[in-house]
Parts: C-alpha cells; sequence; structure tokens
C-alpha cells in the first residue's frame, strides 16, 4: 500500500484527476481498507486502487497543517493503526520550502524517527517505509511569456503553465494585462486561475472545483500538454515512483 500527502483540496482536485485519467487509478471504499479509523489533522482518505496497487491520497487541509499531518500518519504507521504501507509520498509547494527533502527529513527526525537518504528516497528503517518527495512549481520567471507575471513556486504555477501551452493566457493576454493594470501590481499564479475561471466558462464556488474541472478538460481534449508539463517539472516521475 501506498500513500500520498497533499497540501489542501486543490491539490487533490489536481492530482486525483490525473491518477485516474492517466495512470489508471480508480477509487474504492476506503472501508475496506482502513475501517472506521479516522487519522486526527487530516482529510478523509480518497482511496485509489490500480493492478492491486492500493493508494490513499490525504490532504493537510492547509500548507501550515501539512507538518503535523506528516507526523500523524508516521506515528500511525507505527502504532500499526495504518499497516503495510510500503511508500509514502509528500508533495509540498517548492515556494514553502525552498528545498522539500530537508523540509521533510527536519519534520520526520523531529517526530523521533531516524531517516537516511537511499537515492530518490529517504527511508525510516525501523517503519521499513520509504519516502518520496515532490516539490511542487519549480520553476524561473522567464518560463512564462505572462506580462507583469510574479512568480510564486506553487501548484498554481503549474496549472498555469498547462494554461499556457493550451493557449489560455495567449487568448487572454489583454484580460491579464488589463487585470495588472487596475490593480497595479504584478499578477501571481492565483490571479491568473480567476481568468481561468472565465475561459472556462467555470460557475461553481470554489477553486479546486476549478482545477478539477480545467484538468479534466485539458485531459480530455489537449492530454499530450499534461503529459509534457508532467514530464519537464518532476510529477511524472515522483507518481511513477510512487505507485510502480
Amino acid at each position: 500500500m501506498r500513500i500520498l500527502l497533499l497540501e489542501g483540496t486543490t491539490d487533490v482536485a489536481f492530482f486525483v484527476p490525473i491518477l485516474r485519467r492517466l495512470y489508471g487509478f480508480s477509487e474504492e471504499n476506503c472501508k475496506d481498507i482502513l475501517g472506521r479509523f479516522k487519522l486526527e489533522g487530516l482529510s478523509n482518505p480518497i482511496c485509489l486502487i490500480q493492478n492491486g496497487t492500493r493508494l490513499i491520497v490525504f490532504h493537510a487541509g492547509g500548507k501550515n497543517k501539512q507538518k503535523q499531518a506528516l507526523k500523524a500518519i508516521i506515528l500511525a504507521i507505527k502504532m500499526g493503526y495504518i499497516s503495510d504501507v510500503e511508500i509514502l509520498g509528500v508533495a509540498r509547494d517548492v515556494d514553502h520550502e525552498h528545498d522539500v527533502k530537508n523540509w521533510t527529513k527536519s519534520v520526520i527526525k523531529n517526530g523521533g524517527f531516524s531517516v537516511r537518504e537511499d537515492g530518490e528516497f529517504l527511508v525510516i528503517d525501523d517503519l521499513n517505509l520509504k519516502v518520496a518527495i515532490l516539490g511542487i512549481g519549480n520553476y524561473s520567471v522567464d518560463d512564462f511569456g505572462i506580462p507583469s507575471f510574479e512568480l510564486k513556486r506553487e501548484l498554481e504555477a503549474v496549472i498555469t503553465d498547462i494554461a499556457q501551452k493550451d493557449s489560455v493566457t495567449t487568448k487572454f493576454k489583454a484580460s491579464l494585462e488589463s487585470l495588472s493594470n487596475d490593480a497595479g501590481r504584478k499578477l501571481k499564479p492565483k490571479d491568473i486561475m480567476h481568468v481561468l475561471a472565465i475561459a472556462k466558462d467555470f460557475d461553481g464556488d470554489s477553486m479546486s472545483g476549478l482545477y478539477r474541472k480545467f484538468v479534466e478538460s485539458v485531459l480530455d481534449n489537449n492530454k499530450d500538454t499534461v503529459v509534457e508539463v508532467l514530464g519537464y517539472t518532476g510529477i511524472d516521475s515522483f507518481l511513477r515512483t510512487l505507485t510502480e
């Protein structure tokens, strides 16, 4: 069994459709795996399966809660509340911690566990557990041809990149320039998401709903774009390491 720990609901809205559409996972009932056990400080799980590989997806409810969520998962594995976990994946925006691997290592050590590096993994020998790390949004501002753009190395930068390759930002270039001028500042990736909502005629009330709708739309109509971005951002390598 594998576990994927994400920051929040928008991350779930991005990753779960990708895991389903590109990696062949389908959803199953978590009660058959976790019973009625609930991890404090974590979301309800989403349980996925593909060719016998089970993946449980949690989010922490926000970036500031991810440290405690990671400690809670590791403690639950130690206490046997979750068993047979081979790999724990941790995905976190680069902008929060410039080195997500060092951040993860520090959290594990602060939880009272010894940890070592072994190739692409961190390893907690006491738990026979491998930890895979993903830093999300490792871009430079030159990677984007958007006027007055202030880069934030976060999930929204990845979605902005996909939108750019899907020609959304080109079609709405004038709107982006006008928004920057009206705001009197450079645009951040989250600002681009509001333009994306207009472009995709999204009338929902949550950003996670927009992210899910956008990712599913591009997967339906321009899947190669998503595959390309996942490749050079390291997301594909991380997901394959976690799931294969």
